[in-house]
């Protein structure tokens, strides 16, 4: 809504930083992770990016789901017929959190887990991400990427995302 904004000043600036974030690849962790591709299959294509179950952001934002093999079973549950990834937490990754998802059990319902994959490659080529606060929803908006949430991220209960739970509180489309 552009009357939620004081000038066209002030939208163009928003306009242009969206576009040069999305054009430079730019993500929460650019990490120098190897640039792959995923071979498509036809199939709707699904990002489920992992969370630090123990993070606040998934604590008080999440009240449906708290974990990333229950946010892996409500994707799979409501696209049985869609090719599913899991990625998990870069600071996962990288040793500096606890909390891995074993990938043997994240493959119960995931049918590829992209672990060393960088954000950029992945948002490139999926078709939807499905999250319960994290960032990378956001992400993929700017990208122009359709976001289903099961939290309460920032960017949930405006429009722009297919809520899981309802906003607790109103707020401006």
């Amino acid at each position: 809504n552009d009357d939620a904004f004081p000038s066209a000043e002030l939208r163009g600036a928003a306009r242009d930083l969206r576009a040069r974030l999305v054009a430079q690849g730019l993500t929460k962790y650019n990490v120098r992770a190897e640039e792959r591709t995923f071979q498509r299959n036809g199939k709707r294509t699904i990002l489920v990016p992992g969370q630090i179950e123990d993070d606040q952001s998934v604590l008080r934002g999440s009240p449906l789901l708290k974990r990333n093999l229950d946010l892996l079973a409500a994707v799979r549950a409501a696209a049985p017929d869609a090719t599913i990834l899991y990625k998990p937490h870069p600071e996962i990754e990288a040793g500096n959190r606890r909390g891995a998802l074993p990938e043997a059990e994240a493959r119960r319902y995931a049918d590829q887990v992209l672990t060393g994959w960088n954000m950029r490659s992945v948002l490139g080529g999926v078709d939807e991400v499905h999250t319960m606060t994290s960032l990378t929803g956001f992400e993929a908006l700017l990208r122009g990427i359709p976001v289903t949430v099961y939290g309460l991220p920032f960017y949930a209960g405006l429009g722009l995302t297919t809520d899981r739970v309802p906003w607790p509180r109103p707020r401006r489309p």
